[in-house]
């Protein structure tokens, strides 16, 4: 008995939506938009998912969205909780809401609330594309690393990142193939991967690096002084006194 309700309550929710798009052209309402990407999808069972939403506000665990078409849209209250998974991971509940802003453009999946007089989902996953930027290139100097955990932390001009390794990150020194004990603190390297913005951690695709090399400055003094100073120095087999 429930279960049926639930369908009918699931076509009910359809019909109005459908009602209202017929509606939207007949009055001429409704325009083309080439740029909308929003998509929408409900099971049988009453199962959500809905992407390239648009955040209107954030109230609590509650955030609300809406997807649109032109000149028509759903608003959607998408309830979220502490089992809730955020995308990118490694985020606390807590800190994923917080780092959600208005205007940003999320995706959700999760149970249709059909006791509610409006469309709700509880929130088994939310994403948030604008807390992942991928091809995300950072250079900058290694301040330690973990190689138990496959890490290690790197210092750019304005922040500090740390930088983990996938199974398939491919790294070079000097152009040729490279591991993580290869890479020493206070190497200059270039790392190209995927960066979450919450936790500023770098999941790395591709790392280089170059030898440090250290410049041998001549003593002044002309060639022949500078070559018996080297010589000095050296230690070596050859000497002068």
């Amino acid at each position: 008995m429930k279960n049926t309700r639930t369908i009918w309550q699931i076509r009910a929710l359809f019909l109005t939506m459908i009602c209202a798009l017929l509606l939207a052209w007949s009055s001429n309402v409704a325009y083309a938009d080439t740029t909308a990407t929003a998509q929408m999808s409900i099971a049988p069972s009453g199962q959500v998912i809905v992407r390239d939403a648009k955040v209107v506000s954030i109230s609590g665990t509650t955030i609300t969205v809406r997807s649109s078409w032109g000149a028509f849209g759903i608003v959607w209250t998408v309830e979220t909780t502490g089992s809730t998974r955020f995308v990118p991971g490694a985020i606390a509940s807590a800190d994923a809401l917080k780092a959600i802003e208005v205007g940003d453009l999320i995706g959700f999946s999760g149970e249709l609330d059909t006791a509610a007089g409006k469309a709700t989902v509880r929130a088994t996953v939310v994403r948030d594309a604008a807390l992942q930027q991928d091809a995300t290139t950072s250079v900058g100097t290694v301040l330690s690393i973990n190689t138990s955990n496959r890490t290690f932390t790197l210092s750019e001009k304005d922040a500090t990142t740390t930088v983990a390794m996938a199974s398939g990150t491919l790294m070079t020194r000097d152009g040729n193939a490279a591991t993580l004990s290869d890479l020493k603190v206070d190497d200059n390297v270039k790392v190209i991967g995927s960066l979450n913005t919450v936790t500023r951690t770098l999941t790395a695709d591709r790392i280089t690096w170059k030898s440090a090399v250290e410049s041998v400055r001549a003593p002044s003094g002309g060639i022949f002084s500078g070559l018996m100073a080297w010589l000095e120095g050296s230690r070596g087999l050859f000497s002068s006194r």
